[in-house]
């Protein structure tokens, strides 16, 4: 589920999926088709030094194709059936088409057009009893026990139909400028950490990024607009309606990096960033903006069969109290070639989101039975439960060995 991952980051391009409002990962939102990506880099485990706040547990960057090394035109189709039980509506589909097109009309200018959809028809839900466990968010709570069968709300597909346009412009010497949009859509079952959301038809992340490249330096914008309507399947407000989250997430970043070698023997790194963030959430209506900004440096030492890493990195977020700092150390020792061994330290943090500073929240959690007290009674008493966000809440740190 997109909304359960909250420590690790997805990108495409450097350009993030990853969203401060709830910290969620949207990959429905991926506006690029799979016949685009060229590489996918993954980073395992804490690795805000370089990638700054909430790569916490690892960071996934899709690189996409550069259209003058793809030209032409290319289209796919893909299905397949899905495998249910009558009582799930029996043997359903899934696919895909995926279109695009590019060419380089002169040698300082490429570009590439792509445009596809997905469609699935629900998936088979589980059966049977939820199982007992400790909530990761208080783990002397235990949750579950529960019946899937008792969840009453009825199963879905997803349609997500999206758009992207990239153009390469060569410029006189080695530089080069990238400049991609696109505009995603989804509709579905969401699942999230207070219950599922059926995110309405129309949900959908603009984006706009232009990308500076000469030699090892660097620069890059880029903008999201990340916009939606969801109602709650399972959880009504404290009025008796399905709770509903309306939601908008702009982000606007400028990053900058540059490495150089050094005396033959440091590959030195620097860069940063500064981003703002602006939501209109309705059930975190005090959420209205938030600015953040970062520097790292890294060194790189080459010492014959030893590498040494040194870097640190220093995040800023106006939610928090305190600069946050993410420091690395790696050693690795290859005495013979292709055989190597490395230790290291590396601390990276995840930032609270937005509904967890600023969550106004009041549902229905259960009911109290009157009759026994009053037989005249035949409604139930609505149980109102109210949750608040905590605006002083601490960045959680993450270690590793």
């Amino acid at each position: 589920s997109p909304f359960l991952t909250g420590t690790q980051l997805a990108l495409v391009d450097g350009r993030p999926l990853y969203f401060d409002f709830f910290n969620v990962i949207f990959w429905d939102l991926a506006t690029v088709q799979t016949t685009d990506i060229e590489q996918i880099e993954v980073v395992r485990g804490p690795a805000s030094t370089m990638w700054g706040a909430n790569a916490a547990t690892g960071v996934v960057n899709m690189v996409t194709r550069a259209p003058r090394t793809s030209q032409g035109l290319e289209f796919a189709v893909i299905g397949g059936l899905l495998s249910r039980s009558s009582e799930a509506g029996g043997t359903g589909a899934m696919g895909s088409f995926n279109i695009r097109w590019a060419d380089a009309p002169t040698d300082k200018l490429a570009y590439r057009i792509s445009a596809g959809a997905f469609y699935s028809d629900p998936l088979q839900r589980p059966t049977g009893m939820i199982p007992e466990v400790p909530t990761p968010i208080e783990p002397v709570v235990i949750v579950g026990g529960g019946s899937y069968e008792d969840v009453p709300y009825d199963n879905n597909g997803t349609l997500q139909p999206k758009f992207d346009l990239r153009i390469d412009q060569e410029l006189d010497g080695e530089g080069r400028i990238l400049y991609a949009a696109g505009v995603g859509y989804t509709e579905g079952i969401i699942q999230t950490p207070i219950g599922p959301f059926d995110a309405q038809r129309g949900t959908n992340l603009t984006y706009g990024q232009i990308a500076y490249h000469r030699g090892s330096f660097r620069a890059q914008v880029f903008a999201n607009y990340l916009t939606g309507k969801a109602p709650s399947l399972i959880s009504l407000d404290s009025e008796g309606n399905p709770l509903r989250i309306d939601f908008t997430n702009g982000v606007y970043d400028l990053d900058v990096g540059w490495s150089d070698l050094f005396g033959g023997r440091h590959l030195m790194s620097f860069g940063g960033n500064i981003r703002a963030n602006t939501f209109d959430l309705s059930i975190a209506q005090g959420a209205d903006d938030r600015i953040q900004a970062g520097a790292y440096v890294q060194d790189e030492i080459n010492l014959g069969t030893f590498q040494l890493a040194l870097a640190a990195r220093a995040d800023y977020f106006s939610n928090l109290e305190d600069i946050n700092i993410s420091p690395r150390v790696a050693l690795i020792w290859t005495p013979v070639p292709g055989h190597s061994f490395k230790a290291s330290y590396t601390q990276a943090f995840r930032a609270p989101s937005a509904v967890e500073n600023h969550l106004e929240l009041s549902i229905i959690g259960g009911y109290i039975p009157l009759d026994d007290f009053d037989p005249s009674i035949d409604e139930p008493f609505p149980l109102v439960v109210n949750t608040w966000g905590n605006p002083d809440l601490k960045a959680e740190t993450h270690i590793s060995f």
